[in-house]
């Protein structure tokens, strides 16, 4: 789109107050449709509009700031102002270095890095298993639940130091790091380039430690310091490669079995997949459970515009 092509920022909000349709502004692309189906769900009328689609900005969080800064004047205009517009932003490495503002009318902040990383949770897994396997939710168990899950707690130790790497290189300019927040989650995910990254991180752990020390993080705040691509991707990864092997943990007696396993008839297990899935598949589906309860307060500030 050539910038005479480009909406205008005013005419957008104006048209927004007239028509009380709000106007909720993003980072960029993968954005838009996330919360298009959002404000669907709650059945809240909202357009929603990548920042860089506007005359005179590019995408990016900082874009949506400065954007949100020169609304200031329109939003204490009028009372009622507030409730047609909105810009949210992830939290990402900004955070960390105090570059996102407080003080600024109609800035909704995500409270992890971004919003792929709502997913990756024990109820998103519920649904994935009931998405992509011949069972229904009520028959995934705790041990169900474990089992699949077996792998995650390694696999997110391995990414905890690998995101503590990624986020000391944004926060400490002169810090020499093997990688950044710019590696693509397949890299992240791939075993041979994982190894590697880990082979260099691991010499440095100690260092990352203190590093984790002094900001007080810990692997629980993993989705605050993991890109979300990152997170969905380790997440999606270590649990598939569980799921296909759940028919085999059935006929074993490794899980309840199902009806079919306790009748001799392991053909029919109910936990073999339904289809042929690939990661991406997975990564997918799991990004279209939008009944997740992480995302309950992103709905709420949703509902709060007119």
């Amino acid at each position: 789109m050539s910038a005479s092509m480009k909406f205008d920022l005013d005419e957008v909000i104006t048209g927004a107050i007239m028509s009380k349709t709000p106007a909720i502004i993003v980072e960029g692309q993968d954005d838009i449709k996330f919360y298009e189906m959002i404000a669907y769900y709650e059945k809240k009328d909202v357009e929603v509009y990548a920042v860089e689609n506007f005359e005179e900005y590019t995408e990016g969080c900082n874009e949506v700031i400065e954007c949100l800064r020169r609304l200031q004047d329109k939003i204490e205009e009028k009372e009622d102002n507030i409730k047609y517009i909105m810009g949210i932003i992830d939290r990402d490495a900004r955070y960390f270095r105090k570059e996102i503002p407080d003080d600024i009318l109609g800035l909704f902040v995500l409270k992890y890095y971004s919003y792929e990383s709502h997913f990756a949770t024990e109820q998103s897994l519920i649904y994935l298993i009931s998405q992509i396997t011949e069972s229904s939710v009520k028959k995934i168990d705790e041990d169900c639940i474990n089992y699949v899950q077996k792998n995650l707690e390694n696999d997110y130790k391995d990414l905890y130091y690998i995101s503590l790497e990624a986020l000391k290189k944004a926060c400490v300019p002169e810090y020499e790091a093997i990688l950044g927040y710019k590696v693509k989650s397949g890299r992240i995910a791939d075993t041979n380039s994982k190894r590697y990254f880990l082979s260099h991180i691991g010499k440095k752990k100690k260092e990352l430690d203190i590093y984790a020390e002094e900001l007080n993080l810990g692997i629980k705040d993993l989705p605050i310091i993991a890109k979300g691509k990152w997170l969905l991707k380790t997440f999606a990864n270590s649990v598939f490669m569980q799921i296909k092997n759940l028919s085999e943990a059935c006929e074993q007696g490794t899980i309840k079995k199902c009806q079919y396993c306790l009748c001799g008839q392991n053909d029919k297990c109910l936990w073999r997949l339904n289809a042929n899935y690939t990661i991406n598949h997975i990564y997918h589906k799991l990004l279209n459970n939008f009944e997740e309860e992480e995302l309950n307060y992103i709905k709420e500030k949703l509902n709060s515009l007119a």
